[in-house]
């Protein structure tokens, strides 16, 4: 293994690899970039004991496809976005009290990482932490843990149980989108969110954060109560085939329902914008009528909709976002509810080609133009 700036080492600089054959290693920090860096026998790594550093930010770590155990030590601070991404023999991590922060992707990928426990001084979980552990079954959410970050245990379809602290003030989407066995708790002492039948509310249930199918369960009334669904509150579930949004619903977030694959039946109430990715991969939907009130519609918002045959646009639409209908090679009729001139004014992103290769109907007096 090299050494590099090795006039700024320090004894607390320095860890430890271990290696298949018993051997041990050093793992050495430059501190001019806050990097760690393995030069050599990356693939017969199979433990790392990471010195006491304040941040941990590398992405050093990907070809070291045969680590099993990471210990991370008192005095770590921080854990960057990417840093343990895509390790898929990594099943054990310790993590120290003196962390405070766990940044986007820092474990997504670990598939066969099977518990962690987020200490008591971490105050944020950031999106997609522990997306696609897929044999992740047992949780620890600390009291202390402020924030949690949308699609933070996505896709990790072993998660059984979670309790969310009292200490919970915001969650940025739904955490839990895929996770089909998941039973959610909330902490009696939490003011800030509910669970009613397994689905994720804030506590005066205007707000969907998560949406958990029962087994057989396909069509799906959102409750009168709601007035936003969260970001991915839907998504992922591929039995579902129908959704009933009530009318007082003026806000529907990013890919709430993205990857609902049998998704065919649908009704959107009077909200502003239609959202990036929120339709995305929603391979049954054939038909879709967007509201007048909407005048943007957001980037990927019916990507992959191979399905999609016809579509309503409302007159007041001003903006279609980057490959808002790529890959939508069924659509075959555009009926816009304003004048060509008002079309022609529409700022279209690039690749939206089915879209303008597509018959555009006009509204007139007496209908739509053939």
């Amino acid at each position: 293994m090299s050494n590099f700036n090795t006039d700024k080492a320090t004894e607390y600089e320095k860890g430890k690899i271990i290696y298949s054959d018993g051997s041990v290693g050093e793992l050495e920090y430059d501190s001019w970039f806050h990097h760690f860096r393995i030069d050599e026998r990356e693939e017969d790594i199979v433990s790392i004991i990471f010195p006491s550093v304040p941040t941990i930010k590398s992405l050093g770590f990907t070809k070291c496809v045969n680590l099993e155990s990471i210990v991370i030590p008192e005095g770590v601070k921080e854990i960057t976005g990417w840093a343990f991404a895509a390790l898929q023999n990594l099943e054990e991590v310790t993590l120290p009290e003196s962390l405070t922060f766990i940044d986007s992707l820092a474990f997504n990928c670990c598939t066969k990482l099977t518990k962690i426990v987020i200490p008591k001084n971490v105050t944020r979980l950031e999106d997609r932490t522990f997306m696609f552990c897929q044999s992740l079954s047992d949780v620890t959410l600390s009291e202390g843990l402020a924030y949690i970050g949308d699609g933070a245990f996505s896709e990790c379809d072993k998660l059984t149980d979670i309790t969310i602290p009292s200490t919970v003030t915001e969650i940025g989407g739904n955490p839990f989108s895929g996770c089909r066995n998941v039973k959610i708790h909330v902490s009696p002492e939490n003011k800030h969110f509910t669970v009613i039948n397994n689905n994720l509310y804030s506590i005066d249930q205007k707000k969907i954060i998560s949406y958990v199918p029962k087994e057989g369960e396909t069509d799906i009334a959102v409750p009168s109560s709601v007035t936003s669904i969260a970001n991915s509150a839907f998504s992922r579930y591929e039995e579902i085939t129908g959704i009933s949004i009530p009318e007082g619903v003026k806000e529907i977030g990013e890919a709430a329902f993205l990857c609902c694959t049998s998704l065919a039946n649908i009704a959107l109430p009077n909200i502003p914008k239609i959202n990036a990715y929120t339709f995305c991969k929603c391979e049954a939907l054939a038909s879709i009528t967007v509201p007048p009130t909407v005048n943007e519609i957001g980037a990927s918002a019916f990507l992959g909709c191979k399905a999609l045959e016809s579509i309503t646009l409302p007159a007041g639409l001003t903006a279609i976002g980057d490959e808002a209908f790529n890959e939508c090679e069924s659509l075959k009729e555009v009926y816009f509810n304003g004048s060509k001139r008002k079309w022609e004014k529409i700022s279209v992103g690039k690749k939206n080609d089915a879209l303008k290769n597509a018959k555009i109907h006009f509204k007139t007096l007496f209908g739509y133009t053939k």
